[in-house]
């Protein structure tokens, strides 16, 4: 593909990105997975016409559902149920946790290495999502006093807190994370391959890398920094990291909790 076939990318009109706001990349992240779902279904056509919007404003919605999970009644601000929709997420990553530590390859019965089965549930899956980190799920016996469970609570959160020392919420951190992917150009990046695939083409390196290209206004005025050839693999093998489902409910949970 020529640079002419581009012209309608420019880095400007992505810039918001690089905020790394979690509600405008929840929205962004969702459409491109939902249109790769929907070319990865044949429908070809579909996706052409919406691509077209995205070419016209790249970070406008294409109206695809998406739904921040709300609270439960009785949750409170530092306390709060673990609801359906968490649980799934939760039960995703510890999934995901027992998958990369498994390699993907052996069969848990066979291998008991995979995961401790007395461990937190929490810190199992904080190995892998760093969404968790912030939280804690117990069981709590309903039938004890409330005295009870106040002296117990108490001791766990001592013993707990050495365990599992504060950090960051992690909307913070995953705020930074998608600041830097806006600055790196992977939605601009992933758009470029998108209308190739649509148009059945390549696209060379240079033509990549001139409309990847960011310009910045510096102390000497403005300057333009090209990604670095090392920069666009990386860009290449992020793509399917980014752009899938997992994420795209990382993002859900990470406003969810904040909310």
């Amino acid at each position: 593909m020529s640079l002419d076939e581009f012209r309608w990318l420019d880095r400007r009109n992505y810039m918001p990105l690089e905020t790394g706001d979690l509600h405008l990349w929840s929205t962004v992240l969702l459409d491109r997975v939902e249109l790769t779902r929907f070319l990865n279904a044949g429908e070809q056509q579909f996706v052409v016409e919406q691509f077209e919007k995205l070419q016209a404003a790249p970070l406008t919605p294409l109206g695809f559902n998406i739904a921040v999970r709300k609270s439960h009644p009785a949750s409170q601000g530092s306390v709060k149920l673990l609801t359906a929709g968490n649980h799934f997420a939760l039960t995703d990553s510890l999934s995901l946790t027992c998958d990369s530590t498994a390699g993907g390859s052996q069969d848990r019965a066979d291998d008991k290495s995979v995961i401790d089965y007395s461990s937190s549930v929490d810190e199992a899956v904080q190995q892998h999502d760093h969404t968790w980190r912030r939280y804690a799920h117990l069981q709590v016996d309903l039938h004890a006093t409330d005295q009870v469970l106040e002296d117990d609570f108490r001791r766990w959160l001592t013993t707990w807190r050495t365990r599992a020392p504060h950090e960051n919420p992690f909307g913070n951190t995953l705020q930074q994370k998608a600041a830097k992917w806006g600055t790196r150009g992977v939605v601009p990046y992933f758009d470029m391959q998108m209308l190739a695939r649509l148009r059945d083409k390549h696209i060379p390196r240079p033509v990549v890398t001139a409309r990847l290209t960011r310009r910045v206004q510096t102390s000497r005025g403005e300057q333009s920094e090209a990604p670095s050839k090392s920069a666009l693999d990386e860009l290449r093998m992020d793509l399917p990291r980014i752009f899938n489902s997992v994420t795209v409910h990382t993002f859900l949970n990470a406003l969810s909790v904040k909310s």
